[in-house]
Parts: C-alpha cells; structure tokens; sequence
C-alpha cells in the first residue's frame, strides 16, 4: 500500500502539498488510517552502534541508512539515544523521495534532519532541534516536557501529517510550510499550552476529509491556546477550520451567510480577497452596461460642460464613458450616500436590478476588508 501512495503522490510535491489534488484519494487515507505493522527487518539503533564502535557512531549510522536505502528495503525503526553520553550534535535521515520507515524515536537534544521518507510513527520526547521535509508521517507524537521548558523545535515543509499529537509544554518553536495535517490532540484550555514561543502555519492545511478530522473541540483547543499567544495569523487559520466544521451543525440561513462569509473574505482572514471581489463585481458592471448599452444621461447636452462633454457622444467614446460611471457608481457613491443626482442612470429594468445589486454589495465588501485590516493588524 506505501509504495503505491509514494506512486501516486510523489509527482505532486515539487509544488507543495497546498497544490496536491491526490491528497483528497481515498487510497492516501485508508493508509493513515489503516492499522498496519511495518515487515521491514533493519532496527537501527545509536547507542547500540556507539558500544559497538566505541565512538559517536553517527558514521556508522548514516552508513546503515544508506544501505537500505540502495536495497529498497524498510527500516522497521530508528532509535535515536546516546546510551554511552558521547557527543552528538547534529543527525541526517534522507535518500530517495518515499523511502519507508516504522518508527523514529527520538530521545537526544540535538539537531535532525529528516527528508524524503513515509514514517510511520514519529516519537519525539527531548530538546531536539529537527527539521521534516518531504515526508508522510502518519503519526507524531510530542511528549510532555522533561524540564521548565521543553526547548523541542519542529519545522516541517511539504509534509503531510495523519495525526499530531501535542501534550502541555511540548513545543517551544513550531513551523509549517505547504503542509496537510489530518487529526489534532490538543490540549484542553484549563491545561498548560503546548506552545512556549512562535507557532506559524504558512500555507498550512487541515484535512477536509471526514476520517481524517478530530472532533471540532480540538481545534477550539488549538485556537484557545494560539489565541493566548496573541498569534493572530495562526490562530485565524484555525478559526477558519473551526467556523467549517460548525456549519454542518447550522440552519440553512446561517449555513448560506457562512459559505458567503468564507467566499469573500476567508472568514475575516484575508484582506486581498474583498478588494478582488469589489474590483471584479465593478469589472462585470461596467462590462454589462458597456455591452447592453444600458446608461443614459440624466441632462440635455448642453448641460455638460468640460470632461462630462464625453457622456453626450454617440460613438465608443460616449459609451465607455457611460459604461464606466454607471458600473463604478455604486462603488463610489454606494447607495446614494454622497449624493442622490448621477450623470447617468440605467436604461432599463435589467440594468437598474444590476446596479442595485452592486450597489448592496460594494458596501459589505468594503466592510468585509476593513474588518480584516483591522484584525490583521489588530487596530482596535
């Protein structure tokens, strides 16, 4: 089964996850899903290649490494522990995209870098430094913390997560880039927060497959906690998971508000996405009165006088003139707040509903990018 996962994602990740369309397969969740032990032979353990060699034993692991990994075989599981205390300071597990590991543990406080593996179970219990690129894990387990704090500090790039479990105090550091996380342990808000410092989710994603997901609490935990943070951006990326997954739950009226809400502004998250709808709606306007010819001036033509000369000709001049004014009227005078005289005003019925709808719109989308400036920079 993970080798044809490897297969048929390994293609996708040179653009991210954020880009993979093989991450909503029903064969990649089965195989996080399913409970399955690992039939691979190699146990790799430090410290017993630290009493065999006498030695740090990094040499000799990074060499069983990459014999498996020339043979294909799977690793059934790499210890990390340094039995002797000989000096360890920094670990590398990489080689070809996919290859197969059971278990990873972790238990020394040094830097580690893991690329282009499918790992079963990742267990990490120390101050470890470790960066995760490349990767399907199905599950990570952070341990609670072994001392005031816990100093353990995860980036992960282009990965894609089954399940993350975070205990009280386990991270001081947290980054993701591009990633999908499928179900999240987290602690309960009456608990100690599992974050000691800076937390980003960059382009991160949480699974909308139904199999894939925690209950909604946990994500209420999460955001609790992130919220404690004052980490704004993170935590409206979780609010946004969150807002989702209560809209089952919801009428059918504020079930509509809820998927317009998210359509135009991402659940107050983005600021760019009501200025690309107000700038699109105004574009379709102006386009709809330019093509139906649907303005028509409000004075007799000497009543203009300067630029406004332009509304009274009858060529592509004239039209676009009108087009323009009537199409961007509703954005710049939204309901007639300003002023209730226009130059020009719809020739028809068709246009006229257009224009009002338009006119209702621009308003809540100016709005919608206010609120979201505000929360973004969080201007009170």
């Amino acid at each position: 089964m993970y080798r044809q996962i490897v297969e048929l994602l390994s293609g996708s990740f040179r653009h991210g996850v954020s880009s993979l369309p093989a991450v909503q397969n029903h064969e990649f969740h089965k195989w996080f899903l399913k409970n399955e032990q690992l039939d691979g032979r190699e146990r790799i353990d430090l410290g017993e290649i630290q009493k065999s060699k006498h030695d740090n034993g990094v040499n000799a692991f990074t060499k069983r490494i990459n014999e498996c990994q020339k043979t294909g075989d799977p690793i059934q599981s790499i210890h990390l522990r340094n039995n002797l205390k000989i000096n360890v300071e920094e670990i590398n597990i990489s080689g070809e995209f996919g290859h197969i590991i059971g278990f990873i543990g972790i238990e020394l406080p040094i830097k580690c870098k893991i690329e282009n593996c499918t790992i079963y179970n990742l267990n990490i219990r120390n101050k470890t430094t470790i960066h995760i690129e490349n990767c399907f894990i199905k599950k990570i387990d952070l341990k609670e913390k072994s001392g005031p704090t816990s100093g353990l500090a995860i980036s992960m790039v282009n990965c894609c997560v089954g399940e993350l479990r975070l205990n009280s105090g386990a991270l001081s550091e947290l980054n993701t880039r591009n990633c999908l996380i499928g179900k999240i342990t987290c602690p309960v808000p009456t608990l100690e927060n599992p974050f000691k410092g800076p937390v980003s989710l960059t382009g991160t994603r949480f699974s909308n497959l139904p199999l894939l997901m925690s209950d909604v609490q946990q994500y209420r935990n999460l955001r609790y906690h992130l919220s404690s943070l004052e980490n704004t951006l993170a935590e409206g990326i979780v609010h946004s998971k969150v807002l989702r997954m209560e809209r089952a739950e919801q009428d059918v009226v504020n079930r509509i508000i809820s998927y317009l809400y998210q359509i135009f502004s991402d659940f107050g998250n983005s600021t760019v996405r009501p200025l690309v709808w107000l700038f699109a709606t105004t574009l379709a306007s102006c386009l709809l009165v330019y093509f139906a010819d649907g303005a028509v001036q409000t004075a007799d033509s000497g009543a203009y006088i300067g630029w406004r000369n332009s509304i009274t000709e009858r060529g592509e001049v004239g039209r676009i003139t009108r087009s323009m004014l009537l199409g961007t009227q509703s954005l710049v005078n939204p309901l007639g707040i300003f002023s209730y005289r226009s130059l020009v005003v719809p020739s028809n019925n068709w246009i006229a509903g257009s224009i009002l709808f338009q006119g209702i719109l621009s308003p809540v989308l100016l709005f919608l990018f206010i609120f979201a400036l505000r929360r973004r920079f969080k201007m009170k």
